[in-house]
């Protein structure tokens, strides 16, 4: 390709090319400096002796031409391209000339990119950017390896075939193995007569890699299960919520706790506020009024996505056996509460309708005084 300043006596809108193929046309406009000039030739003289000469004649109108070169099969070879111009009907004189200019049958591999940048990728990370390969020929391009030098720039792409004027793009990754810059090559090997290996350079530059700063919640739980609970009475378990993430954590809302389910949480915004690393814990009660399987859950908000905890619970219409002497109603105290029910069944024998034997703590098949002693001893702890 000539760069579009090549010619002094011309200012082309794009970059002239030197190979051209059976069949295709080719589109040339642009400016011309001299602003009297009328007419272009454009003039392809053989290399060969014998051979004819290529002539395109295009008008200019208001300083600007545009012209479009198609060859035939009888024109391949190569040429000096000569530019004459200036006023129609008048000898043109030769403005300036290249040379050698080649007209060829077959595949022609062009790359629309000589270089590829990636600009600054960091460790860890990867970037990508993209090469078009089209065929400027006018038979089939078969294009048998795509590959690199360097194993930072990465590309996956099985063999292929382009018809004439067709183009493809190809998908290069860059993921740096270590900081500082990186080159490499990017080569295509194909069946293009002139050129069977095209190569474009590769660069890049990598980094550390640079932290995202953003929260993350961890629970220790996602469910909490109270077990069986004896109605009237109630447990407490404990979820801890961590700041797991590299930002500050704001918990905005724990909601959806219903009876029997509570929580001791204020009703502020936010709730919580919990740096990276640390950690806090909210108490969650289970006391049912009734007997029966319960279930719940638990919703925290804030600004990371919604984390839902599951509850459940079964409560019984009888006490739960806590291990303790004379902790009647299962609530893990000794106290007065328990004493109301043991003088409901104080001096009952078996076969009485109030009589239950886990209030005969000495097993004598009699709740009387030797009972109430050992309930005493146990009294507040």
């Amino acid at each position: 390709m000539l760069p579009v300043d090549y010619f002094e006596a011309l200012a082309l809108d794009g970059p002239l090319p030197i190979d051209y193929f059976v069949g295709q046309s080719v589109q040339i406009a642009g400016a011309v400096t001299d602003q009297s000039a009328t007419q272009i030739l454009f003039r392809f003289d053989p290399l060969i002796e014998g051979a004819e000469q290529i002539r395109f004649w295009t008008d200019v109108s208001s300083g600007r031409f545009d012209q479009t070169f198609t060859f035939t099969a009888e024109q391949t070879g190569d040429y000096t391209l000569n530019l004459f111009g200036g006023l129609a009907g008048e000898g043109l004189p030769l403005w300036d000339s290249y040379t050698p200019v080649r007209i060829a049958s077959g595949p022609r591999l062009f790359v629309q990119q000589q270089q590829v940048v990636f600009g600054e990728v960091s460790l860890g990370q990867s970037g990508t950017a993209t090469v078009v390969l089209v065929n400027q020929g006018n038979e089939s391009l078969s294009v048998t390896q795509v590959s690199t030098d360097n194993a930072q720039f990465g590309l996956s792409l099985d063999p292929f075939s382009l018809a004439g004027g067709d183009s493809v793009t190809v998908t290069i990754t860059f993921t740096p193995s270590g900081t500082g810059a990186a080159t490499g090559i990017l080569m295509v090997n194909s069946n293009d007569p002139m050129v069977s290996t095209a190569q474009i350079a590769l660069s890049g530059t990598s980094s550390d890699a640079i932290q995202v700063l953003e929260p993350a919640m961890a629970l220790s739980t996602s469910s909490l299960d109270f077990g069986s609970v004896a109605v009237g009475a109630s447990t407490v378990k404990s979820l801890v919520i961590v700041n797991s993430g590299t930002d500050t954590l704001k918990v905005d809302n724990v909601s959806g706790a219903s009876d029997p389910f509570t929580t001791s949480l204020v009703t502020i915004t936010p709730v919580f506020v919990i740096a990276p690393g640390d950690s806090t814990n909210v108490q969650v009660s289970f006391e049912p009024g009734s007997a029966g399987d319960f279930t719940g859950a638990l919703t925290l908000t804030g600004n990371v996505p919604d984390v839902v905890v599951t509850l459940s619970g079964t409560a019984t219409s009888g006490t739960t056996d806590t291990g303790k002497v004379g902790d009647f109603n299962g609530d893990g105290q000794v106290a007065f509460s328990d004493f109301v029910l043991f003088a409901g069944v104080f001096g009952t024998k078996p076969g009485e309708s109030r009589y239950d034997a886990k209030f005969d703590l000495d097993e004598n098949q009699d709740i009387g005084f030797n009972d109430f002693l050992i309930f005493a001893q146990n009294y507040g702890k």
